[in-house]
């Protein structure tokens, strides 16, 4: 098993590849009747089969020596549909928390709980599977990732589905926390921390782009959940995006016009879509600062961007 991508993770994205995805991601916003974020590509984003063990890769090189890595797969019951493993390319990046306590010291066999927890529901005849549990400073990789590929996951939203062409997380990468009502009682600051780490490096592995990050209660229109928390989820968006902006991950940002998240609801038998934090709610908050290098290296992109994105060298 290898371990730390970073380095291939950080090629820079075409300007070419990076207005492509934009306007799929636009148009999606504009026409709610396409599919999800997570499905702008779904012709080319399913392979059946388990991930070989000499192509599986970690992101452990992606954290500092304070952040614990483990790996512990989970069985294949847990992700299989009509009894298979699908390997997917990564479109999308949702959060969840994991509905245990939480806690307010720094654990880090917390994550073990969210496998346990993951494997008793598929024992019970409901099969679920996360790509990942955060706890503070510590991540746990369940689930096999190769260096463009991921097993596709399973959500509480998937039961009794086989057809993997109709789970309602393609192409999602899970990402579950520790812990429950963060919004009452948020976790520890080093677990939100960890998490938003956590989400780069999926971003730059996978070239997952900023308008793609969810909440599980924005997808949950026939099974309301409000995991990661509704204000929580708002709140650490912003602080990912704050992030993204310090590190000069332009590629991965996205045009503020395709900031515009939202909710699934469902009205008269019929799932809508509701916005959920609009561009202008996260421009509110930002520094001008943030905002004027937002103009300089994605609305109107400066010389030394373009070159950035152009350079495939």
């Amino acid at each position: 098993m290898s371990g730390d991508t970073g380095q291939q993770s950080s090629q820079p994205i075409s300007r070419r590849d990076f207005s492509k995805l934009m306007g799929g991601l636009v148009a999606a916003w504009a026409f709610p009747g396409l599919a999800n974020a997570g499905d702008l590509n779904q012709a080319s984003l399913i392979k059946e089969g388990d991930i070989a063990d000499a192509e599986r890769i970690t992101l452990a090189g992606a954290f500092t020596k304070d952040v614990e890595y483990r790996v512990n797969y989970l069985p294949s019951e847990c992700a299989e549909y009509g009894g298979k493993l699908y390997q997917v390319e990564p479109q999308s990046i949702w959060w969840h928390w994991d509905g245990t306590a939480t806690s307010r010291i720094e654990d880090h066999d917390l994550v073990q709980t969210t496998w346990y927890g993951l494997v008793g529901r598929t024992k019970r005849g409901d099969p679920v599977a996360a790509h990942f549990s955060v706890g503070p400073n510590t991540v746990l990789q369940m689930l096999p990732l190769s260096a463009s590929r991921i097993i596709q996951g399973r959500l509480t939203d998937d039961t009794s589905i086989s057809d993997i062409k109709q789970a309602k997380s393609l192409g999602g990468v899970q990402i579950e926390t520790t812990g429950r009502w963060y919004d009452k009682n948020p976790p520890l600051e080093c677990q939100t921390a960890t998490l938003v780490d956590l989400t780069i490096a999926v971003m730059k592995r996978y070239r997952v782009l900023f308008p793609t990050i969810c909440g599980h209660r924005e997808r949950a229109a026939r099974i309301p959940k409000p995991d990661p928390g509704v204000e929580y989820l708002k709140e650490t968006r912003i602080r990912l995006l704050k992030t993204l902006i310090a590190q000069a991950q332009w590629p991965l940002i996205g045009h503020p016009d395709s900031w515009n998240f939202y909710m699934e609801v469902l009205r008269k038998g019929k799932v809508i879509r509701v916005p959920n934090q609009t561009k202008q709610e996260i421009l509110s908050r930002l520094t001008e600062q943030e905002k004027s290098l937002i103009h300089t290296y994605i609305v109107e992109p400066s010389k030394p961007a373009q070159e950035h994105w152009d350079n495939e060298s």
